[in-house]
Order: C-alpha cells, then structure tokens, then sequence
C-alpha cells in the first residue's frame, strides 16, 4: 500500500496519482459478505434521513468501546444539512462544511457489532489493539471504498435525494488519505476545494 502521509500542518499535496494507485480490494468470503452488509447498513439508514438540504454524508471508521467495554472496530454513519451549515459557519475556524465534528448530531446509528465481530471471527482475529490494529484499518476502509461505491452504481443515494452526494470516509481525523478514499469511493466531482483543503492536498487532477 502507498504512503498517504500529510496529516495537518504542512504543506498541501498532489494526490492525483495515490488515487489511480490505489486499488482497495477484499481478502475473503468474510470480507465480500462485509462489504454487502456495509452497503446494506448505509442503504437503510439512508433510507430514514428525512431532513430537506442534505449535502453530504459520511461513514467512518475507528477504534471504539462497545456496551461491554471491550475494545474494537466502530463504523458509524453520519450527515449534514445546509440548514444546520448556516448555523454552525458563523464560528470562525470550524471549518463546519466538511468537519464531521460539527454536523448534525442526530445520528441515525452505528453498525450492528454482531456483523463486525463476524468478519473478525471469520478472518480469525482475535482483536488485539496492537497486533491486529494496522492491518484491520486498511481493511476496513478498503471495505468502506468498496460499499460506498457499489452505493453509487446501485443509485440508492440518487434515488433517495434526488441528486447524487458524496459520502465522505473518514477515522478520527481529515487528512490526506480521507481525500484518496473518498474520490475514489465517490468521483472527485462530488467533492470541492473546501474539502481538499481540509484534507491538505491539492484539488487532484482526476481525468
């Protein structure tokens, strides 16, 4: 996997061609039937927004404490409204348009944790915060790229809507890799300079 790199304070890079790199790809049986769950899971909640002026939704993944406190993968879902943009843009520094942290904080649900400690279990992990860590993030967001996409060609998000939107994918954080993940789980068209800013790279050339 290439280096993404670039996390906040320095200078702005050219993801153009991380994104025609990247190639995010599934291991197993376990890792298909998660990405149909995921796709199944971000359908349904879709399905329930009922709010006018939806501009963006975002699934993200990160390390997380369940009902019994033990440690593991979290997926949640999350989205933003114009209406709640206009309120929360007149603080400075923000940033409110793309920052998950100050969208909407009706959220519609996480993923059920019976269908994460399935594809652990089937691709024998035992999750270890250490050892098992780096290698079930990338997994996870080739996952996320994938269902994302496949939400894309099935039109589920146009046919809700009205129009396509983008559904950013994220972990505790916006940076460079969010950016490659996101253009290409969602085409760069969906996305604007506002976004990439917040990323710190460039608007990629995507042709």
């Amino acid at each position: 996997m290439f280096d993404f790199g670039g996390l906040f304070g320095i200078s702005k890079r050219d993801i153009s061609n991380d994104i025609k790199e990247y190639d995010p790809k599934v291991q197993s049986d376990y890792d298909k039937r998660f990405v149909s769950e995921i796709t199944e899971w971000l359908s349904s909640v879709i399905e329930k927004i009922n709010d006018d002026g939806v501009y963006a939704l975002a699934v993200s993944y990160q390390l997380g404490g369940d009902e019994n406190d033990e440690w593991g993968p979290d997926f949640s879902f999350a989205y933003n409204t114009e209406q709640y943009f206009e309120r929360m843009k007149s603080n400075p520094g923000l940033q409110a348009r793309w920052n998950f942290i100050n969208w909407k904080e009706e959220y519609i649900g996480g993923l059920d944790n019976a269908a994460v400690k399935r594809w652990l279990a089937g691709n024998n992990w035992t999750f270890d915060e250490y050892a098992d860590e780096d290698t079930i993030e990338d997994l996870a967001y080739d996952i996320l790229v994938l269902a994302v996409t496949e939400l894309h060609k099935s039109s589920v998000i146009k046919n809700h809507f009205g129009k396509e939107l983008p559904v950013v994918i994220h972990g505790m954080e916006y940076y460079d890799k969010t950016a490659v993940m996101s253009v290409k789980a969602n085409g760069a068209g969906l996305l604007d300079k506002e976004f990439f800013d917040i990323c710190g790279c460039n608007v990629p050339e995507i042709k």
